[in-house]
């Protein structure tokens, strides 16, 4: 069975050197319909700049700290009218990246936690 490719979440929240993440934000900016979004808030209550995707009714956005352009996480929201999971503007999902290691062993899961197995 092939290995699903990485979308571009998947390489953005990876650890890499500059070079290879300023080639990560080119092959983005080459993408259809990707556009910048100036100002929001993400789940851990701090403002960002994002990378915009709008597909079918639902606006994706990779965000991103104003000053630094580090990663900080993602949020998806609605943006067109008769979406069967609220009105524009509702917020269906985000995530918030607090911190990130590199680590020589698989971190244990903390209390009342479950392990995805990813």
């Amino acid at each position: 069975m092939p290995h699903p490719r990485p979308t571009a979440t998947d390489l953005i929240e990876r650890p890499a050197p500059p070079v290879v993440r300023a080639a990560i934000f080119r092959a983005i900016a080459g993408i259809s319909g990707v556009r910048l979004r100036d100002d929001g808030v993400d789940a851990a209550g701090r403002h960002w700049v994002a990378v915009t995707r709008t597909r079918e009714g639902l606006r994706e956005e990779l965000v991103f700290d104003h000053a630094t352009h580090r990663y900080l996480g993602t949020r998806a929201v609605i943006a067109g009218k008769g979406h069967p999971f609220g009105p524009p503007g509702t917020t269906t999902g985000s995530s918030a990246l607090l911190t990130s290691r590199i680590v020589d062993r698989v971190p244990r899961p903390g209390p009342g936690t479950t392990p995805s197995g990813c």
